[in-house]
């Protein structure tokens, strides 16, 4: 049977075994507290300059909640600043997370949205880097890596995505000035999310052979999920940015899978890139909570 013939559901039941023997495999101890840690994207506007904002506009309550199983499992909600370069967001999440790991290890269980998974992908691949750059602050990829069961990948654009090559192209005339502003075109993050610079960064510091914990990766492959402002940029930044394939307004299903082992596929979903980091147009977090740990 091939993986494109199985249902979603039997799809989810089996990787929900894989998550089950990957605490096994990479030694996880069975006494370990499972803790979620929520990675946001870049966000496009949401501001992210605090935790509550993170939960209250980037997330939303019933994401946590759902995820969390009624607020029953330990979790970490991360915020930086989106308009970094991805290995800048990296430092600042490390030196969240490692200042909630204590008492002894942790089965830490990413959930990340879009650039969020670039993030996390980059503290995994660099965990044994020398650089000091990586290790100030008290970023310690290392000691994440070790504490880490698997990461959750919403959306994650892992070979890049061709609405960020479409941004450099934008000028800020009277049609196109509201997607300059969703784009944000000027901001190192974006400029690092291009095709062009991951073929270079998967090819060098983001390969898959330089992590030891699985990635699974959820992709969108739907646009118009509501009759709402981020549904109708998406639906016209898929067409503008020429996405290839099924895509969820940003990111392609293809780029979105583009991680190989440890890890794999987990499902496609028809929530668009401002759904799929929700609980509302398709129950994610449920399915977090239900499957993903």
């Amino acid at each position: 049977m091939t993986r494109t013939s199985l249902t979603p559901m039997f799809r989810m039941m089996l990787l929900a075994l894989a998550f089950l023997a990957a605490g096994v495999v990479f030694g996880q101890s069975a006494s370990a507290q499972t803790t979620l840690v929520f990675v946001h994207g870049k966000s496009d506007g949401v501001s992210t300059d605090s935790r509550d904002k993170v939960i209250n506009n980037y997330w939303t309550p019933d994401m946590i909640r759902a995820a969390t199983r009624n607020y029953t499992v330990p979790y970490i909600v991360c915020y930086y600043d989106g308009r970094k370069h991805y290995w800048d967001g990296a430092v600042d999440v490390a030196a969240q997370v490692n200042t909630a790991i204590t008492n002894g290890s942790r089965n830490l269980v990413f959930v990340t949205h879009s650039m969020g998974g670039l993030v996390t992908r980059f503290m995994l691949c660099n965990a044994d880097s020398t650089d000091p750059y990586y290790n100030y602050r008290g970023a310690n990829f290392n000691r994440i890596q070790a504490n880490t069961r698997h990461v959750l990948a919403l959306a994650p654009p892992n070979a890049g995505s061709e609405a960020a090559d479409l941004a450099a192209t934008l000028n800020k005339s009277l049609l196109t000035s509201w997607l300059v502003g969703l784009l944000d075109g000027n901001a190192p993050s974006t400029q690092a999310l291009t095709t062009a610079h991951f073929r270079t960064a998967n090819a060098q510091w983001m390969r898959d052979s330089l992590r030891s914990k699985p990635i699974y990766t959820v992709a969108g492959t739907g646009l118009w999920n509501d009759w709402c402002t981020e549904c109708l940029g998406l639906a016209t930044l898929s067409g503008l940015a020429g996405l290839p394939g099924e895509d969820d307004g940003l990111v392609a299903q293809y780029s979105a899978h583009y991680t190989g082992a440890p890890g794999g596929d987990w499902y496609n979903t028809d929530a668009n890139h401002h759904y799929n980091r929700r609980n509302s147009y398709r129950k994610i977090g449920n399915d977090i909570a239900t499957y993903g740990y």
